[in-house]
């Protein structure tokens, strides 16, 4: 019972951690880009969230793609002569 709770609180911990780090990151962005453009922090932080919303959707179509290698049939003992 304990070590549930510890691996659920690490767990969580890591959670949180994780959570922490996109936040900086995205509001770090965002500063960056107000420095280029003249928009407000909540903007540019709204753009760079969008913006890696759409490049993960679009890497995860891409990686489907590339990983769906059963729809390719390659017929080698064609009798064409």
């Amino acid at each position: 019972m304990i070590s549930l709770m510890v691996k659920l609180i690490t767990l969580i911990l890591i959670a949180l951690i994780v959570i922490l780090a996109f936040t900086a990151m995205f509001l770090g962005l965002g500063y960056f880009i107000i420095q280029l453009f003249p928009l407000s922090l909540f903007e540019a932080t709204l753009l760079c969230i969008a913006v890696t919303t759409v490049l993960m959707i679009g890497l995860l179509q891409v990686i489907n793609y590339l990983g769906d290698g059963d729809d390719l049939e390659f017929d080698d003992d064609s009798d064409d002569d």
